[in-house]
């Protein structure tokens, strides 16, 4: 590790060696030429050929003259059809390669710029991380011993919900870690290519014969040709940028998914002790209500059979409300449980996706897949689950109903 960090400051030594010595050359050409200029520094030329790739940027044509060469084109009206779509489409060939290589040398900037600020940015995101997720207990959300249920429900759903986009913001995160560091090997083997592509085309460029071609046409691939070469070199100034701050926005990587994982396990904290009170709160609220019905049933005894059957039927349903509390705080330890079930199974794809990029598809890597396979857990049990608590709460919504119902067929009687 340490062998290739000291080679890629020694490279980036290099290029910026090699960018400083372009500088004055650069300023001199419109946004469009620092592209072409780059070039430079991909390729450790000798001093003629460095001259000569600088001869040839100081002949680039900039965005404005092609986009008024096209209007001119497209307005003349003694150019013949043939030749008029050749220009027209060498002239926009041009235009898109280097409206390219101006975005490609504003990544690169992008890049240098991250290796300024990636260090600060990692200190920082270190000392919040040391410093711990803020409010990570109930009592910083308000919650005390005289808080109502409502209350409690109402704090549960909201910290359920952070915790649903902490989570996708943890698994955008994780995603872009694993595209961060499955890049070199890809930044590489396009580094190669754009290499022998571009020194194809300066031989081609250097070898090139059109004399029999009108000079507009001439000139045209000229222009064309040579906007393709600096688009070629701002991709791989951008590809070389890139590579030079991966390590450093790798470790930016890990540590803002290190913070998500802090803030997501606090929450997680604060939404267990939530369901804590939630049940506790049900629990005792279902004890005082089935006491004060035990009371009313004595009171009322024999009164009247109306009352005697209502004092019942409420017996019954807060005995049924105390049994839908413990299912329901039962259902919550089963939710956590899938919750950390669903973790780890991401976190085993997770490994077996690194372990493919590493590996490729071997039998090793065959035989572990199946595990992680045969270690899923069957989903047809939670699908009977579901069925079952749907059932039940619509039989409760039922009883509900009959209970009002009675109610105000009590209530008229009385009238």
């Amino acid at each position: 590790m340490g062998e290739t960090k000291v080679n890629n400051l020694d490279l980036y030594s290099q290029a910026e060696a090699v960018r400083s010595r372009t500088m004055k050359c650069q300023r001199s050409f419109a946004g469009m030429v620092i592209g072409l200029l780059l070039c430079a520094l991909v390729f450790p030329r000798g001093w003629a050929e460095e001259n000569a790739i600088a001869n040839r940027a100081s002949g680039v044509v900039t965005s404005e003259v092609l986009e008024a060469k096209i209007k001119a084109v497209t307005d003349d009206a003694g150019l013949g059809e043939d030749t008029k779509s050749l220009l027209l489409g060498l002239y926009q060939q041009a235009l898109v390669d280097l409206t390219q290589a101006s975005a490609w040398v504003e990544g690169a900037l992008e890049f240098e710029e991250k290796i300024q600020t990636a260090p600060e940015q990692l200190r920082v995101l270190r000392q919040q991380i040391e410093a711990g997720a803020p409010g990570g207990s109930i009592e910083a959300l308000g919650v005390t011993a005289e808080t109502n249920l409502e209350k409690l429900q109402e704090l549960l759903k909201q910290e359920t919900a952070e915790l649903g986009a902490a989570e996708a913001r943890g698994s955008g995160v994780q995603q872009g870690l694993a595209e961060a560091q499955a890049r070199p090997a890809i930044i590489r083997g396009r580094l190669d290519a754009a290499k022998r592509e571009q020194e194809d085309l300066s031989s081609a460029m250097e070898t090139a014969s059109s004399l029999d071609e009108i000079p507009d046409l001439r000139q045209a691939r000229r222009w064309g040709n040579e906007a393709q070469f600096a688009k070629l070199a701002a991709e791989l100034d951008l590809l070389q940028q890139e590579l030079l701050s991966q390590p450093l926005r790798v470790d930016l990587l890990n540590a803002r998914l290190d913070k998500e994982n802090a803030g997501i396990a606090g929450l997680e904290k604060r939404i267990a002790s939530l369901r804590d009170w939630v049940h506790t709160k049900r629990s005792s609220e279902a004890a005082t209500a089935q006491i004060e019905t035990e009371k009313t049933l004595r009171a009322t005894a024999g009164l009247d059979p109306v009352l005697d059957r209502l004092a019942a039927q409420n017996v019954d349903l807060i005995g049924t409300l105390k049994e839908q509390a413990a299912e329901l705080n039962q259902m919550f330890q089963q939710r956590g449980e899938a919750e950390a079930h669903r973790k780890r199974i991401e976190s085993d794809l997770s490994d077996l996706h690194g372990a493919l990029v590493a590996y490729g598809r071997t039998e090793g890597f065959g035989r572990l897949l199946l595990r992680q396979y045969e270690a899923l857990p069957d989903i047809r049990s939670y699908v009977r689950r579901a069925s079952a608590r749907e059932r039940q709460f619509a039989e409760l919504g039922v009883r509900r109903l009959d209970h009002r119902e009675e109610s105000r067929r009590i209530a008229d009687v009385e009238k």
